[in-house]
């Protein structure tokens, strides 16, 4: 079985504060450079992947977003 589509789980920010959400962002990791996001979609590339859904809390909360669009539809 291959795997075509993958959810990058990449952003723990979020401006909204919605009631039912299940996220907890209190224990979340620093984020990655933009150059580790790079090699993070290169792999993914390399493996196959044909869909990236980028999704976190709120992923146009991300300085890199239209940068790591713009890279991944190179590759992808």
């Amino acid at each position: 079985m291959v795997l075509e589509s993958v959810n990058f789980h990449f952003c723990p920010y979020c401006n909204f504060k919605c009631k039912y959400c299940f996220a907890q962002f209190e224990n979340s990791i620093p984020s990655l450079s933009k150059q580790q996001f790079h090699e993070v979609i290169k792999l993914l590339a390399e493996t196959g992947i044909k869909k990236i859904n980028y999704t976190g809390g709120e992923p146009a909360l991300s300085p890199y977003i239209g940068d790591l669009l713009f890279y991944s539809k190179q590759l992808i």
